[in-house]
Order: C-alpha cells, then structure tokens, then sequence
C-alpha cells in the first residue's frame, strides 16, 4: 500500500472515491507497529488488491468493493485509517457492522473531528463532494480570533491566527470557511479595536487545492520510520514537487488533523 506524502493528497483520494460510489465507511486510529497486520488483514478479506477491472465485475455481480485510506499521525506512531466500501453484498458488509454512511450528517466521513466529507452545491453544476472543517473546530477558530485581538500589548497573535487560517487545504468547503472567518475576524476587529480596518487580512483569498502529483511512499518504510522514533517523511520527500508558493502550504500540514483524542 502507497501511502501519500501530503495529507491533502489523502483527503483528494478519498472524495475521489466518495463521487465513484464507496458510500459506507469504518474507521480510527492505530498504533505504526499494527497498522501492517490490519492493512494484511483487510486486503486478505475484502480483496483490497482487486484490479479495476475485478472491482468493475464485482460491481456488476452486486458484490461489494472495498478500499483502504490512511495517513501517519505527525507527532506520535500512530495511522489515521479509513475503510470505504461500496454498495453491495460479500465478506465487507457481513463482518463491518459498524459501516455508517457518508450521505447521513450524523455520520459523516471526518479527520479528527477537525475536517468533514460534505456534499455542497456547485456553481451551476451538481452537488459535489468536498472536505469542510467541523462545526465544533470553526467556533474554536472563531474563539481563537476574539482572544487573539483582544491582546492588548500587540498585534503578533492575531497574525498569527490569520495567517494559520490561510494556509488551511483548499477545498472548495474549506475555502468557504475561511471566507466565513476573514469577515468574522474584519466585524470582530472593528466591535473589538474600534480603529477602522484591520491591516492584517491578505487582499486575496487563498488557492484552491494543488496537490495532485504528490508522490506516494510504502507502508512498510512509514511504519518502519514511525517505529524509529522519526517523522513519517524526509522534508526532501515532502517539498520534491513544491514550489515557492506551494512550501508554506505543506509546512502547515502538519498541524492539520492531529488532535488524537477525538474519534475519527
């Protein structure tokens, strides 16, 4: 299994496979050092391995397909995991009874209670599939920006908040709600400070997102440099196809998604 050097990426593949009909899903966290026997165990049962055209005549058959997502956490030995799987019978759907579907708000697909698969309208198009931020994790922005220009001896908090929030992944849900947060941090400036606008909020939004060719390493290798006590990635695997304006995007993933103590 290749596992993506950017989160970003991750989070591309699996709306991909969210728009491509895998609408029931399973997932959590676990440790480096069992992340190969679950990854052993899934591809034994639900033949994760299965060639396109397998899955196509699995598909016609009415079997379910299956697929497995997953990243390394940044701070600590552990994968996020995700099990996505489609409609259908077989091994799958008898054994994960705890599948829940992408379409329902109450269980939708998340990243540690920080990022959601939503389905929003697009411009003249149908719905499509998007990453969002959470409701609990946008009213913590939110807290986080009433502080930040409520500090009274100078203003090194509230760019520091502002400029974390630019270099959030550019989904299109995502992108939405950083709208939503610069004229929040533009009303709660003028409530808070009372001296016109504030100077701190960049003239444009931030891109949409752009990594689509970013590599993927083996597992194996992952687990073995979790183990190690390393990072999951060489900075020379991470930056190989940045440019100048894409390396403060990819330095700020790290923080993205981290906070373990939630559920997945």
């Amino acid at each position: 299994m290749l596992i993506y050097v950017h989160k970003t990426s991750t989070m591309q593949d699996v709306l991909t496979a969210v728009s491509r009909g895998y609408h029931w899903h399973v997932g959590g966290i676990v440790r480096a050092d069992r992340f190969p026997g679950l990854e052993a165990k899934f591809a034994d049962m639900y033949g994760l391995n299965r060639t396109p055209m397998q899955r196509y005549r699995a598909r016609l058959a009415g079997k379910a397909n299956a697929r497995l997502f997953a990243h390394p956490a940044h701070r600590s030995p552990h994968f996020f995991w995700w099990l996505l799987v489609t409609e259908g019978t077989g091994t799958v759907r008898e054994r994960e009874q705890g599948l829940r579907e992408v379409t329902d708000a109450h269980t939708r697909i998340t990243w540690a209670n920080e990022f959601e698969v939503v389905r929003l309208p697009g411009t003249g198009s149908v719905p499509r599939w998007t990453w969002r931020m959470t409701r609990s994790r946008m009213e913590t922005w939110k807290e986080e920006i009433q502080v930040a220009i409520r500090h009274r001896r100078h203003d090194t908090a509230i760019r520091y908040v502002i400029a974390r929030f630019h270099h959030l992944p550019g989904f299109k849900g995502v992108r939405e709600q950083v709208a939503e947060l610069r004229r929040f941090t533009a009303l709660e400036w003028g409530r808070i400070k009372r001296n016109g606008k504030c100077p701190y909020l960049p003239p444009k939004m931030p891109g949409y997102v752009r990594f689509q060719a970013a590599p993927g390493v083996a597992s194996e290798w992952v687990v073995g440099r979790l183990c190690d006590g390393l990072p999951p990635f060489t900075d020379e695997m991470k930056f190989a196809v940045a440019d100048k304006k894409l390396s403060t995007l990819i330095e700020a993933e790290s923080s993205w998604g981290e906070n373990q103590n939630e559920k997945v």
